[in-house]
C-alpha cells in the first residue's frame, strides 16, 4: 500500500467515504413482510466490512401552537416533540471483502407489526417512517441516510 492508497484509507476512515450506498423499500403494509434492496460502489479502495446492515425506525411528531387570553393579554407557546415510536435493526450481507471500484447488491425483508403506526401527516401531528442502510467498517460506516417511506 502506497503513501497515496494510506491518505485516501485515513479519509475514509474519518468521513465514511469509502463507498457510496443507496437503499430502496417499497411500501410498506404493517403485519406483512416488506422488501429492500441495498446497493454499494465502493470508491478507491478496498473494504473490509463487517456487516451490512438496514435500520428501520418509526417516528411520531407534533407541532402544536398554544394561545392563552387572560385579561386582555395573550400569550403564545409553541411545543414541539418527537418520539421513535418503533426501531429495528437487520443484516443483509454477512462479513467480506469488497474489492476497489466494484458494485454490490444485497436484499432483504423485514416485518412491521400489525398493530404499528401508519404513516399521516396531520394539521398538529404527523408519524413517519425511515430507513437507512449501512456498511460496518472501520472508522465511520458508509450509508444512505435516511430515506421516506410509506406505511399502511
Amino acid at each position: 500500500m502506497g503513501l497515496l492508497d494510506k491518505i485516501k484509507s485515513a479519509k475514509n476512515f474519518v468521513t465514511g467515504g469509502g463507498a457510496e450506498v443507496a437503499i430502496d423499500v417499497e411500501p410498506a403494509r404493517r403485519g406483512e413482510p416488506c422488501r429492500v434492496s441495498v446497493r454499494a460502489t465502493v470508491s478507491d479502495a478496498a473494504l473490509s466490512v463487517a456487516r451490512v446492515y438496514v435500520i428501520v425506525r418509526g417516528e411520531e411528531h407534533i407541532d402544536l401552537i398554544h394561545r392563552d387570553y387572560e385579561d386582555g393579554h395573550s400569550d403564545t407557546d409553541r411545543v414541539r416533540k418527537s418520539e421513535e415510536s418503533f426501531r429495528t435493526e437487520f443484516d443483509v450481507a454477512t462479513p467480506g471483502e469488497l474489492g476497489a471500484q466494484s458494485s454490490h447488491e444485497w436484499s432483504g425483508e423485514f416485518t412491521l407489526p400489525s398493530d404499528a403506526q401508519p404513516s399521516y401527516h396531520g394539521r398538529y401531528a404527523r408519524h413517519i417512517w425511515r430507513i437507512q442502510a449501512g456498511l460496518d467498517v472501520r472508522g465511520n460506516d458508509p450509508d444512505s441516510g435516511w430515506v421516506e417511506f410509506y406505511v399502511s
